[in-house]
C-alpha cells in the first residue's frame, strides 16, 4: 500500500500515528497491535505510554 491513498481521514490517520512521527507506519501498526495484545488478550492493562516506553 506504500505510496497509495490510505482512504484515512485527517482526524484517523492523527490517531493512527500512535508515535507521532508524521506519518503513519507499520510503527504504529505494531504498536497498535503490542497495545491490543497487552490489554485485551493477555489482560494486563498498560497505558499507551507504557506500550511506547517498552519499544525505547
Amino acid at each position: 500500500m506504500a505510496g497509495r491513498d490510505s482512504g484515512l481521514s485527517d482526524l484517523q490517520k492523527k490517531a493512527a500515528d500512535v508515535n507521532e512521527d508524521g506519518e503513519v507506519s507499520v510503527d504504529d501498526a505494531q504498536f497498535i497491535l503490542l497495545y491490543y495484545v497487552t490489554n485485551d488478550v493477555s489482560h494486563k492493562k498498560q497505558t499507551w505510554e507504557q506500550i511506547m516506553n517498552r519499544a525505547k
